[in-house]
């Protein structure tokens, strides 16, 4: 895994995914840490389980069908 639009702080201790599609729902990561002293020296971190929802989209107007303004409040039932 390399820094790029999707991930960055990939070498840091914080990994920050951006966008993610749901397509990513249930990846796990994991954090490696190695040695350069040790050759041998590995710990692996247990997995960090990724929850992505679905976007919410409203398709249908409002229920009185006017054209609302900016700030009104409009209520629906999903």
């Amino acid at each position: 895994m390399n820094n790029n639009a999707r991930y960055s702080g990939v070498f840091s201790n914080t990994l920050t995914v951006t966008d993610a599609p749901e397509s990513f729902n249930g990846n796990l990561y994991r954090v490696v840490v190695t040695s350069s002293s040790y050759a041998c020296a590995r710990e692996v971190s247990n997995a960090a389980l990724l929850s992505v929802g679905s976007i919410l989209s409203i398709t249908k107007d409002d229920r009185d069908g006017t054209y609302d303004s900016v700030g009104d409040v409009i209520t629906y039932d999903v």
